[in-house]
């Protein structure tokens, strides 16, 4: 007698994604059954408005006068981003919504992104997932990254594999055949983006030209690399504010910014140490892909080929947001999203809250 394999359920899905250097949304549309079959659609960014990332920064540095307006305002900028999003893509199935991460601190259970869900799901009429991290930090694990499982469903690329998402905080996933392991490397960009606008009233540093101008300060590297962080086991996780960068105003402003790329070279080098395999390439997406002064220090520190994951048509601006949308279907479907060599969970488990309208 044969039976007839059932087909798994396609889901059309959106993943909305706002990372810790808090400079805006990116937002993009998968096809995908929740397991290893997932197509990447369209995707776009929108920048936070000046006054948005001035009250994050300000919520991030521990004021919280404007906290529950601030979660307003971005839930509705979510709502209506996702709204024309859709009206140029067509209907979905569901939204993920990571949030806006305030605050990190796995070791006392606490990681907090805020962001309303209902005003998302009212406004979009459409199902949210929200709320991915905290279930994961409650059984004892990192919260992050959450990434690695998404990045196992693509996989256009050969094993053993390293992706580095070069985000606020920088973290790294190693994919060799089903193991999975992952872990935060240290800072990426938001020292970078904060100390630009702080010494050169930009938001960022394009392309790395003014890192590229300074030296770096390879005794103050030498300092911060002895950070307990960095001796400590995988998984973990970092908090965008957990390293003090204050000793560096004393050097000049493009000394500034080529220690700290210097510094997060080697933190990529330190992590490149804890995989059982060396890979041949580090597979780069995230904010920081677009930064070729980091990437050629990363290269040479580190001595491994560097690329953007684009090698790979896997847009390195957009990764996380297919991310979330592949995680929101994996929610809804109860699949796990987390796993114990990802995030330091004690056995696979799903997470996110769903939210109908």
């Amino acid at each position: 007698m044969f039976f007839l394999k059932r087909r798994k359920k396609i889901y059309r899905s959106v993943g909305l994604m706002s990372g810790t250097s808090y400079d805006g949304i990116d937002v993009g549309l998968i096809e995908t059954d929740g397991f290893d079959k997932v197509k990447l659609l369209e995707a776009r960014s929108v920048l936070y408005p000046k006054s948005i990332r001035d009250d994050l920064a300000a919520i991030i540095n521990g004021d919280y006068t404007n906290l529950w307006l601030t979660e307003k305002t971005i839930s509705e900028l979510h709502s209506e981003i996702a709204y024309d999003f859709l009206k140029s893509v067509g209907d979905v199935d569901v939204i993920g919504f990571h949030g806006q991460t305030i605050f990190h601190n796995p070791a006392n259970s606490i990681s907090v992104q805020i962001g309303n869900p209902h005003i998302l799901a009212v406004g979009l009429k459409k199902k949210v997932v929200y709320d991915f991290r905290r279930k994961d930090v409650a059984y004892g694990g990192q919260g992050a990254p959450l990434v690695p499982i998404f990045i196992k469903a693509i996989r256009p690329y050969n094993d053993p594999a390293c992706f580095l998402n070069l985000g606020g905080v920088a973290n790294i996933c190693y994919v060799h055949m089903d193991d999975l392991i992952a872990f935060d490397t240290g800072p990426g960009n938001a020292p970078i983006d904060d100390f630009c606008r702080e010494l050169f009233n930009k938001d960022y540093d394009n392309h790395g030209k003014l890192a590229a101008q300074g030296v770096p300060n390879l005794p103050l590297i030498e300092r911060l690399v002895k950070d307990d962080y960095f001796h400590s086991s995988q998984p973990k996780s970092l908090d965008r504010n957990h390293f003090d960068f204050s000793m560096l105003r004393t050097l000049p402003p493009h000394d500034v910014l080529a220690t700290i790329v210097e510094f997060v070279a080697h933190t990529v080098k330190l992590a490149l140490t804890k995989f059982p395999k060396s890979p041949k390439e580090i597979i780069v997406s995230g904010g920081g892909a677009h930064n070729a002064y980091l990437l050629e220090r990363i290269k040479d520190v580190a001595n491994i080929q560097v690329v953007t994951s684009d090698k790979y048509k896997l847009p390195s601006e957009y990764l996380e947001a297919y991310a979330f949308a592949y995680l929101a279907v994996r929610s809804l479907l109860g699949e796990p999203i987390s796993f114990p060599k990802t995030t330091g969970v004690g056995h696979p488990m799903t997470g996110g809250t769903v939210v109908s309208f």
